[in-house]
This record gives structure tokens, C-alpha cells and sequence, in this order.
């Protein structure tokens, strides 16, 4: 490189193997981590799809409202008064938090809870019918993560990227250090990296190749 030092440290040897302000910071783990954080994801994007139906929850309220014969002449009952008209659109969404709470914890019936995703969150509520199933999923994981028996390699995964999420600089060597460890760790199964970016907010997740350094 001509006119530029860049790569150069006072004594005038290559820094290319020095540390560095890191930008993102790798997670190497097998498939239970992967798993996890894929579920996690999933569930993640259900709550925020409908949340941001509650915008829609106004006009719901306005069409149960309205006069029905049926109803009028005692043949039909308005069950549907979860929310009604005097409540502020601010409120909809905790509200709706709390529902999620109370069905989780077996204090509202799956069939009230599904009632009122279905009539007030009419085109994404029916994503959370099986909230259930993905907590036991995630739950089941989780004990894997934290598992006491020696012959589970996931926790040690786990300790060393927490060795590292502290430290703000790294460099090339600890990152393959890093990958060589997790292999030792995953041996036959599949390894993935997740990338945290911190700065965008963002993750990225690879499944790496096992005989070269290709990233898919």
C-alpha cells in the first residue's frame, strides 16, 4: 500500500491480526441454540403482527355495536365485551397484554382468549392460538441451555460467547479461536453463528460449512 500506514503499528509491523473495535459479535452454537432463537423470533414477530392490529381494534368495537335484531329480541347475546367503546386506543394493546398473561397462566379458558384474538385482531390474532405450544418448546430448550450433566456441550456454548459479549474489542484469532472451540464442542452435528449487530439492532444467522470457512 502506497501511502497509507493503516495496517502498520509503531514499529512498523502488520497490524492485520490486532484487536479492534468489533461491530458485531458471533454467537457459534449447534442446533438446540439455533432452534431456540428461531422460536424466539417467531414468537417475537406474532406479538408485534398483532400489535399493530390493535390500530384496527376501533372499528371492531364500532361493528359489535351495532344494532342486531337477534340480539334485540334476546336470541342472541353480545359476548364480545373485552373492549368497548369508551376505552382509549392506547390502552388496547396492554390490555391485550394482560390477556396473554392470564391465559399462560390458566386464569382465562383457551376458548375466551381465542374468542377475542379472533373477533379483535381478526387478521393476525389467530397466529397466537398456539402461544402455548411455542412456550413449551422454548421451555424444554431453555433446560438444555442450563443443563448440569457434563456430556451437554450447549452451556459451555453459551459461556463463551458471554466470556466475549463483554469485551469490546477483538480480533481475527479470538474469532477463530471461537469457531474451533464451538466445533470441538458440536463435533458431528450442524454449527450455526448468530451475529449480533448492536449498532443496527439486527441479527443475522449463518449455518457454517464444516470443511472450509464459507458462510451460508
Amino acid at each position: 500500500v502506497v501511502g497509507d500506514e493503516l495496517l502498520l503499528d509503531g514499529d512498523g509491523e502488520l497490524t492485520a491480526d490486532g484487536f479492534f473495535t468489533r461491530p458485531w459479535y458471533n454467537f457459534f452454537c449447534n442446533q438446540t441454540l439455533y432452534v431456540f432463537f428461531n422460536i424466539m423470533h417467531v414468537l417475537y414477530e406474532r406479538l408485534v403482527d398483532v400489535k399493530a392490529s390493535a390500530s384496527n381494534v376501533p372499528k371492531v368495537i364500532e361493528r359489535l355495536g351495532r344494532p342486531k335484531p337477534a340480539r334485540d329480541i334476546g336470541f342472541a347475546e353480545n359476548h364480545m365485551n373485552f373492549f368497548t367503546a369508551e376505552d382509549e386506543p392506547a390502552k388496547f394493546w396492554p390490555k391485550t397484554l394482560e390477556l396473554i398473561e392470564d391465559y399462560i397462566t390458566g386464569e382465562v379458558d383457551e376458548n375466551r382468549y381465542q374468542d377475542v384474538m379472533r373477533h379483535y385482531y381478526l387478521s393476525n390474532g389467530w397466529k397466537l392460538y398456539t402461544l402455548h405450544d411455542l412456550l413449551k418448546t422454548l421451555c424444554r430448550l431453555a433446560l438444555t441451555c442450563s443443563s448440569t450433566d457434563s456430556k451437554e456441550k450447549t452451556p459451555d456454548l453459551i459461556q463463551q460467547y458471554l466470556n466475549g459479549r463483554d469485551k469490546g474489542e477483538t480480533s481475527y484469532q479470538t474469532e477463530i479461536s471461537a469457531r474451533k472451540f464451538a466445533e470441538k464442542c458440536v463435533k458431528d452435528g450442524e454449527l450455526f453463528v448468530i451475529c449480533w449487530f448492536p449498532q443496527a439492532s439486527e441479527a443475522t444467522v449463518r449455518w457454517l460449512q464444516r470443511d472450509d470457512t464459507t458462510f451460508y
